[in-house]
């Protein structure tokens, strides 16, 4: 979905915003928390509930604010992937709106 919404606005995206994806937690090196530092504005992408997420490791781990972009309310079931992620809230004007202090 965040690279749907890339890709609808590509004449406004290219150049000013940087993915990075990554899968364990752990940042031995502190590779993760050093790309956090350098960026303007960093938005982790996290999937589930719990206090203490990716968000706020990464947060606390770099020493600098991290937004979090993950579903802001429970839903019930859903048949698609992509209704899941708008009943969750997860979706790419919710991505707008974070991405709006950047621009």
């Amino acid at each position: 979905m965040a690279m749907e919404w890339a890709a609808g606005r590509s004449e406004t995206v290219a150049g000013q915003y940087e993915l990075i994806g990554f899968l364990d937690y752990s940042d031995p090196d502190g590779n993760i928390a050093g790309l956090a530092r350098s960026a303007r504005h960093s938005i982790m992408l996290e999937s589930h509930f719990p206090a203490g997420g990716p968000s706020e490791w990464l947060s606390a781990r770099a020493g600098t604010p991290v937004s979090r972009f993950g579903p802001v309310r429970p839903a019930g079931s859903a048949r698609t992937f992509a209704e899941m992620l708008h009943a969750h809230g997860m979706t790419a004007e919710t991505l707008e709106e974070l991405l709006k202090p950047m621009e």
